[in-house]
């Protein structure tokens, strides 16, 4: 959750890093949080997943995953709790931009 002393009256602050990824087709691709980040906004055009751990990659399911261990759909606002990677694929490709948000000093 972003902390009050960043969301202004209109929104959210301007972020303090943007990032974008290329996703080519069902290939998963690791993204390093920058230094200072708590918080990140995806967004992308088309579907992708987004796999919240630093060392496995995200997956777009074939079946029921039942056992926790999916990737979840079209993320759009987190907070990163301490992560230092997480992993993005796209059954299609696509362009996601990632927003990241550091704690306020």
């Amino acid at each position: 959750m972003i902390p009050l002393a960043q969301i202004s009256t209109l929104g959210l602050t301007s972020p303090d890093t943007v990032d974008m990824r290329v996703l080519a087709a069902n290939v998963a691709e690791r993204h390093t949080v920058p230094a200072g980040a708590t918080t990140v906004l995806i967004q992308g055009a088309g579907d992708f997943y987004v796999r919240w751990h630093a060392t496995l990659d995200a997956s777009i399911p074939a079946g029921d995953v039942t056992d926790g261990s999916g990737a979840e759909y079209k993320p759009d606002l987190r907070g990163l709790r301490n992560l230092t990677s997480f992993s993005i694929i796209a059954p299609a490709t696509n362009v996601v931009s990632l927003s990241f948000f550091a704690k306020p000093a």
